[in-house]
């Protein structure tokens, strides 16, 4: 109870702060450059290399692993035999999908079949997409996508294909990365057929990675030097990037993920996309933003700062920045059937459900013929096992016992 009076205490100073959130921090300086798409690309090449190992300890892991009914997280891959749900849309419903939200947004949607003729994402995958950018606003979108149709020659694209060589999302491979050179933002899906479980398909992932084509609109606008100079300020002299290594534990009041405390880009893209998605209900993180007297902690400062250059370049600065500013407003736990929860694994919260299920989970669990339903407000599965057991299962892979 304590506890929950302290987090309530934290909030009520993150709303009170946002009332006067008006002017950004201070400029400031940082290290070396290394771009986006240089990073992801090398990120790939090693996933690639390590596919066959970490395939062979996934499989060990699956087969041993026993559901216990505490909070955990879903296995990677699922052996063979398990069944997943197929698409309930056909390819001229994706079509028209596809079709709306190039037109509401301004940019290019492809799809990869490959090369069996049945497009590798769904109608659902598209929302979580539509969920993402509505939340920085379609003329923010239509904005940046025209930056990059002068830079480029060519409007931004989102291009939804098979990961690399089967590289899965759950932390054995990239799930998407930026294509500067071409203007394309990639989207890796896993090869279902193999009994991956979800990909990049996150609305978390696909705002991750238009931060980086608005990271690079704001280099040419505001100068690639000062921004990462004054990033990089923000951070103070005790918070070092690790360079690719992911830190086992990290401090939550400079860093909003492990993956932004790798790199100067990945820090810009994560604060960036958790700073517009996590405003409802159960994944607000005001707390992290202040500290005990309401002043701004090292990740405040960071999401202050993307407020003042959006303030500066973006063409509907008040539309974007109130969509921004409802995190300090997001409660940041909720309840559901007993249990609390919070956190960005709710991101799926007012989607339909992700085009397949969670087959790592689902490879340890018995289920009953009837998998469950799909809570649409919450974002996750409830799910019977075979012994009258059940689960609110999340498509990143953490469960609960109901």
């Amino acid at each position: 109870m304590c506890e929950k009076v302290s987090k309530m205490i934290r909030s009520l100073s993150a709303l009170l702060l946002a009332l006067i959130l008006a002017l950004g921090p201070a400029e400031g300086a940082l290290g070396e450059y290394k771009s986006p798409d240089q990073i992801a690309r090398e990120a790939a090449e090693k996933a690639a290399a390590m596919q066959e190992e970490a395939r062979a300890e996934i499989e060990a892991r699956a087969e041993s692993k026993a559901l216990a009914e505490e909070p955990g997280d879903a296995g990677d891959e699922a052996p063979p035999g398990i069944s997943f749900e197929k698409p309930r849309e056909t390819e001229a419903q994706i079509d028209a999908r596809s079709k709306e939200l190039e037109k509401k947004y301004g940019l290019a949607i492809k799809r990869d079949n490959g090369g069996s003729g049945e497009s590798c994402v769904g109608t659902a995958a598209l929302d979580a997409l539509d969920l993402a950018l509505e939340s920085v606003t379609p003329a923010f979108v239509r904005q940046v996508s025209g930056y990059w149709q002068k830079r480029a020659g060519k409007r931004l694209s989102f291009s939804f294909t098979y990961s690399p060589k089967g590289a899965t999302a759950l932390g054995l491979g990239v799930t998407g990365f930026f294509d500067v050179e071409n203007a394309v933002i990639e989207i890796y899906l896993p090869d279902y057929s193999r009994g991956a479980s979800l990909g990049g398909e996150s609305p978390l992932n696909c705002l991750h990675e238009f931060g980086h084509a608005v990271q690079y609109m704001l280099m040419e606008l505001h100068g690639e030097a000062a921004l990462e100079r004054e990033w990089g300020k923000l951070n103070g002299e005790k918070a070092a990037y690790t360079f690719g290594e992911y830190p086992e534990h990290y401090d939550e009041t400079v860093w909003i993920s492990a993956y932004a405390s790798t790199r100067y880009e990945e820090d810009f893209a994560e604060v960036f996309a958790h700073a517009f998605l996590r405003h409802r209900e159960g994944m607000g993180f005001a707390s992290r933003l202040t500290d005990g007297e309401g002043k701004y902690t090292v990740l405040g400062k960071k999401a202050a700062y993307i407020e003042k250059l959006l303030k500066l370049y973006a063409g509907n600065p008040g539309e974007v920045i109130g969509n921004m500013r409802r995190l300090y407003l997001a409660f940041e736990s909720r309840e559901y059937k007993g249990l609390t929860v919070s956190g960005d694994y709710l991101q799926f919260g007012g989607c339909p459900a992700p085009r397949y299920l969670l087959a790592g989970l689902l490879s340890s669990m018995k289920l009953t013929p009837d998998i469950g339903a799909w809570v649409n407000d919450i974002g996750g599965w409830e799910v019977t096992t075979g012994e009258g057991k059940r689960f609110l299962i999340f498509p990143g892979g953490k469960y609960f016992a109901l």
